[in-house]
């Protein structure tokens, strides 16, 4: 059956990038509207963050103490510290920075075993 089919397609140059042209123009499309919908839910979640940081902001200044919020950059992860805000004492760090070491050794194991194997 699929060779009544493709005897029926005509093999012409022609046709071929016209196929060829409407393949990558829905591709282009798909990636376009991908793109879009990645950048609106970038955009709605990076509110969500900020609307959440500034709500315990506030609740944070009711109890005298602030709040930092970073990403370290070896690690891309958030840290959290809270801190007295009249004497600047770090209360707490959040994830603590002995689990900031473990899992920094954790991806120093992951990456040799990978570099090992390959």
């Amino acid at each position: 059956m699929i060779s009544n089919i493709s005897s029926k397609v005509p093999a012409t140059p022609e046709f071929s990038n016209a196929v060829w042209t409407r393949s990558r123009e829905k591709y282009q499309e798909a990636v376009r509207q991908i793109q879009q919908k990645t950048d609106q839910v970038k955009a709605s979640l990076s509110n969500q963050l900020e609307m959440s940081i500034q709500r315990v902001r506030s609740k944070s200044d009711s109890s005298h103490t602030k709040l930092s919020f970073n990403v370290r950059k070896d690690t891309h992860r958030i840290v959290v510290t809270v801190m007295n805000s009249e004497t600047n004492q770090v209360i707490r760090q959040i994830p603590p920075e002995s689990m900031l070491r473990v899992s920094e050794e954790i991806q120093k194991v992951i990456g040799s075993l990978i570099d090992h194997r390959a």
